[in-house]
């Protein structure tokens, strides 16, 4: 970038090259000046005056170096003082550089010559603006594409809860939205401490599509899980068998989740004895089975309406037995697998009971819900509708299709209450 004498900015470039036919590492042969400045004449003249500067400084360096080069020679001639030494081959020798040097000065050119001289444009190089907005249009269009593509590989949050149950290939059962409130010690039985709330009428929706499902009364026993800790199975479960349990049914709640039990915590009952206790023989089935048919026992705060009288228990028609984990053994997965727990599951399927709950531990990156699907009717996934990723819907979906068991479907959790009010009246 350059200023002329009269004041307008101008622009030169120089531009190297090869002959054609040739590799990009031939030596060059020619060099394209192109000057860009306010009038076609003054840009012809700015090349043109751009290349013979060129030229004029490359011959004069060219000449500095023969000059320096005779004068070199020429000392070394002057060492040869007699006749007799100027007849030595050296002397010739020298002499005949310094005799080429010499020419060369006379005829340096610089090593290039103007081809061509640089004539006035006949039209600007630039704004061109039906090329200009093509290309942008191009350009924008591109780079919006590329764009959404990266956003879309690298985003793999889902949307909505219909693509949670398309990507795991399940139907779905119900949708639990957040929960709003909490019992006075933290606990999450919503269904006990705001029987009237969203949360809980999300719950008897979803025990409304259980009991379409198990028409047929071969759906007892229930698994729970999910692909990852943490999507609201355990909560979902506890607060299901509540609502079962004050519509008549009896149920029996079963915490297998060895590796991280918590249904003990949500009921706030004793962990031991329990599951594990039965398994090792220690205590029988019926001692272990912790009742639950009042509610005042679990020590939450109940919602206290206008119309109602204060500190009114919700209505208990049914009943509802817990089966706790028990002492944690060091191997729990094996524990697990063992016939003796998959003999406990066999003697609670023969009570006298309408559902069997069963809370295990995630599907991804353990192998409990595997060795327990053989003991049950069916599994039920939980899946968070803010946790819940692309890949690992998949991932889950994948190890679904290896279980040998009924997919009963899937329960949505963490949505907003405005939008999953009647959410189960939509399943597919």
């Amino acid at each position: 970038l350059g200023q002329g004498a009269a004041g307008g900015d101008y622009t030169v470039t120089a531009t190297v090259k090869t002959p054609p036919g040739t590799s990009s590492n031939a030596v060059a042969d020619s060099v394209d000046v192109t000057a860009q400045t306010s009038t076609p004449q003054a840009a012809a003249d700015v090349a043109n005056a751009y290349a013979e500067a060129v030229i004029a400084l490359r011959k004069s360096n060219q000449e500095e170096r023969l000059q320096a080069a005779q004068r070199v020679i020429q000392q070394q001639l002057d060492a040869f003082q007699s006749s007799q030494s100027r007849l030595s081959p050296d002397y010739a020798s020298l002499s005949l550089q310094l005799r080429d040097l010499q020419l060369a000065g006379a005829t340096a050119t610089g090593d290039f010559v103007i081809l061509a001289p640089a004539t006035p444009p006949s039209s600007p190089a630039s704004p061109k603006p039906v090329k200009s907005t093509m290309l942008g249009l191009i350009a924008g269009l591109f780079f919006g594409v590329v764009t959404a593509f990266v956003i879309g590989q690298f985003d793999v949050r889902v949307r909505e809860y219909r693509e949670v149950a398309s990507i795991l290939g399940l139907n779905i059962v119900g949708r639990l939205p957040v929960l709003t409130s909490r019992g006075s010690r933290g606990d999450d039985l919503a269904a006990l401490s705001e029987p009237e709330g969203t949360f809980s009428e999300a719950l008897r929706v979803l025990r409304s599509n259980l009991d379409w499902i198990n028409i047929d009364d071969r759906l007892r026993v229930l698994l729970f899980s999910s692909c990852l800790k943490g999507e609201g199975k355990t909560v979902a479960l506890c607060n299901l068998a509540v609502t079962l349990a004050r519509a008549g049914k009896k149920v029996v709640v079963i915490d297998a989740d060895l590796r991280s039990p918590r249904v003990h915590r949500l009921f706030n009952i004793g962990k031991s004895p329990g599951l594990t206790s039965v398994a090792l023989g220690k205590i029988s089935l019926d001692a272990a089975l912790q009742s639950f048919d009042r509610p005042a026992e679990v020590g939450v705060r109940t919602v206290t309406r206008p119309d109602r009288p204060a500190n009114r228990q919700p209505a208990w028609e049914g009943s509802l037995r817990i089966l706790t984990s028990g002492p944690m053994p060091p191997n729990p997965g094996e524990v697990v697998a063992s016939q003796s727990v998959a003999a406990v599951l066999a003697a609670v399927s023969q009570l006298n009971v309408d559902y069997v709950l069963v809370d295990v531990p995630p599907l991804l990156g353990f192998g409990d819900v595997g060795a327990l699907v053989p003991s049950v009717d069916g599994l039920l996934m939980v899946a968070s509708i803010r946790k819940s990723r692309r890949p690992i819907l998949e991932e889950g979906r994948e190890a679904l299709g290896s279980l040998p068991c009924r997919k009963v479907g899937v329960v949505i959790t963490g949505e907003q209450s405005e939008d999953s009010r009647y959410a189960g009246y939509s399943s597919r």
